[in-house]
């Protein structure tokens, strides 16, 4: 899969999703650091990748774009701030790991908490007359 990870998750995320011979875009890395919501939408857009966030603002502009049809996955994730950064990335690998997503990941809208996993299929709407 090919993964956007923004700022606000941790590192060891990164890491753990490399070793999975995943192909993961963190800004902290690239000209993307500091990027504003928009900025990295669209590059997850751009190059299909899943975003994945803490932020809900982001989560929530993303889900607009993918009900609009735009290709591109969603994970949002709503762990404690307190959880330590490595208790949290394998909580997030582990549950993408489960998790019954496509192949790609696009299309897909999934909320990582504490204690579920909810994946929902985002289907494009038809427009309103």
């Amino acid at each position: 899969m090919r993964f956007l990870i923004d700022e606000c998750v941790p590192r060891q995320l990164t890491a753990r999703l490399r070793d999975r011979d995943h192909d993961v875009l963190d800004p902290r890395e690239s000209a993307l650091r500091g990027a504003s919501d928009e900025a990295l939408l669209a590059r997850a857009i751009e190059e299909a990748r899943v975003l994945v966030t803490r932020d809900v603002g982001l989560g929530s502009l993303a889900l607009r774009s993918l009900e609009q049809g735009v290709r591109l996955g969603v994970v949002l994730i709503r762990l404690p701030a307190e959880m330590a950064s490595r208790d949290a990335a394998e909580t997030v690998e582990a549950a993408l790991l489960l998790a019954d997503l496509p192949s790609d990941g696009l299309g897909v809208f999934a909320v990582i908490s504490l204690n579920k996993v909810r994946v929902r299929l985002v289907v494009r709407r038809a427009p309103t007359e």
